[in-house]
């Protein structure tokens, strides 16, 4: 017995040791001469990803984040404890820094070699971890040491895993996909506590996504394959005020709102109730300074009806109403358009407007439209877009905007907020009161979408309002009179009193 415990401390130590060893880490010098080159060849993808990766006495480490990345699977990481979780469908693999031990949900793995951390990143020795895991995800893979390649082999599923994840209102489910779907591909529905999505083209490992274990909002999910379709339900245990459904090239997130943005329950506390007021109004003229935005044929220039229709909308809110009104600029400045919603945020702003007047090249083209956050399509709505967001020329640093570039980014952006449905409803009682009070045509049909900058970041529901064309002759010629801009204003002001009305029922 003395003889077993001798061997069993010896193994402790030597654990101990080697884990010392590694915990003091290389210099960044030798950090840097130890870089390898690792990708991973992932089916159907003509770019190879890149692994993060070095090697040290002949073993190649790898990110943990980035082999999650390639294999498909949800990823959570705990800096202070220096833990990171990776999840295959209900399946949680973790993962800590300097401990040679793996978990499978309850099942233990020990590495030949402990994971061993640089830069607040986690590195595993990669051939051996792959070789572990592979019994417990669905999409299947193998380090070629000598090639120094991560070969992702052809799997017969498209989709992989799912994760859940809160927000500040509700909750996203992420299915994790290795092919982009159509919108039209999916469908989802909530009926007795179940959502239930289905995914046309969709193939899966059932035995990989099932599972009973509660996740947040999320007590049980149970997946099915059918010839042509996957169907995913999900068994709920709050209630759903409304979900929405998001795509991007890797995954299918549903944004689930479990309470209203902005109205709250008449059992509120005071200081809660007072959280949830519409109370404080931020008016954004458009361009401004050194961006005039679109000039009509008599000279007369974008950024100088904006201002004076939002100048006129704040003399409205004041004498009508007790709402706290700000501008993002009050005179002929400029300012950033990333300066502009954290401006709003610093405010405590409830509701974010922005004004801007249309242009065409086509100048037979007229009407106002009304337009929230989201990835425009159509050549109309990326022409927009592109006017608004070219006064990122006239700034400081516009190589800050790169990545409001990104359809991804401005996905995320959607599905992470918390005011897209409210948006859309501000948008809709625009486009009535500016057709009722201004007499001109709604330019198409209804609320568009488009990737506007200026309406990226803001906390609170936010439009953009293009009032009218100012290369449309008829329309200019409105737009130079004060009486038009003033039904403008008096158009966006009925809005926001009905918008108000409408979200503060309850709070008392």
């Amino acid at each position: 017995m003395r003889e077993q415990q001798k061997g069993w401390l010896a193994g402790i130590c030597l654990v101990f040791l080697v884990a010392s060893v590694f915990m003091a880490g290389p210099s960044s010098a030798q950090k840097t001469e130890m870089k390898t080159r690792v990708y991973a060849d992932v089916p159907r993808s003509a770019t190879p990803l890149k692994i993060d990766s070095y090697t040290r006495d002949g073993v190649v480490y790898s990110s943990l984040k980035d082999i999650a990345d390639a294999l498909h699977l949800g990823f959570y990481s705990n800096k202070t404890k220096k833990k990171d979780v990776l999840r295959s469908g209900s399946r949680n693999i973790t993962v800590t820094a300097y401990n040679p031990f793996i978990l499978v949900d309850d099942d233990v793995f020990q590495l030949a070699l402990v994971p061993v951390e640089y830069d607040d990143t986690i590195y595993v020795p990669a051939a051996h971890f792959i070789n572990i895991i592979n019994a417990y995800v669905a999409q299947k893979a193998v380090f070629d040491t000598e090639k120094l390649r991560l070969r992702i082999l052809n799997s017969p599923y498209n989709l992989f895993a799912v994760d859940i994840g809160a927000k500040d209102n509700g909750y996203l489910l992420t299915i994790h996909t290795n092919r982009k779907f159509k919108k039209s591909d999916i469908a989802a529905s909530i009926k007795h506590n179940w959502l239930n999505v289905t995914i046309y083209g969709g193939k899966l490992d059932s035995t990989a996504l099932a599972t009973k274990k509660k996740q947040y909002i999320v007590d049980e999910i149970l997946p099915f394959q059918f010839k042509k379709s996957s169907y995913i339900s999900f068994k709920l245990n709050k209630k759903i005020v409304s979900h929405a459904v998001y795509i991007d090239d890797d995954k299918i997130t549903v944004s689930l709102r479990t309470v209203s943005s902005i109205a709250v329950a008449n059992g509120a506390a005071e200081p809660d109730r007072k959280k949830w007021l519409i109370d404080t109004i931020i008016i954004d003229p458009g361009h401004g300074g050194r961006h005039p935005g679109c000039i009509g044929s008599t000279g007369i220039t974008e950024k100088t009806i904006t201002l004076d229709i939002a100048l006129k909308l704040k003399r409205l809110l004041e004498k009508n109403t007790s709402l706290n009104v700000l501008l993002t600029r009050d005179s002929d400045s400029f300012m950033g358009l990333k300066e502009r919603t954290q401006f709003a945020n610093k405010n405590g702003g409830k509701l974010f407007i922005s004004i801007h007047a249309n242009a065409s090249e086509n100048r037979r083209v007229r009407g106002f439209s009304t337009w929230v956050l989201g990835h425009g399509k159509s050549d109309q709505a990326l022409e927009v877009a592109e006017k608004e967001n070219s006064v990122i020329e006239f700034e400081d640093s516009p190589e800050a905007y790169k990545e409001f570039g990104d359809a991804a980014h401005i996905l995320n952006a959607i599905a992470n907020s918390s005011y897209q449905k409210e948006s859309i409803d501000l948008a809709q009682m625009v486009n009535k009161h500016m057709g009722k009070n201004t007499k001109i045509p709604m330019w198409g049909k209804g609320v568009y979408q488009a990737g506007f900058y200026v309406l990226i970041g803001a906390a609170m529901p936010r439009i953009l309002v293009e009032a009218a064309f100012l290369s449309n002759k008829y329309e200019e010629r409105l737009l130079r009179t004060k009486a038009f801009r003033q039904k403008i204003a008096v158009a966006l002001f009925e809005s926001i009193k009905e918008f108000k009305n409408k979200y503060e029922k309850g709070i008392g």
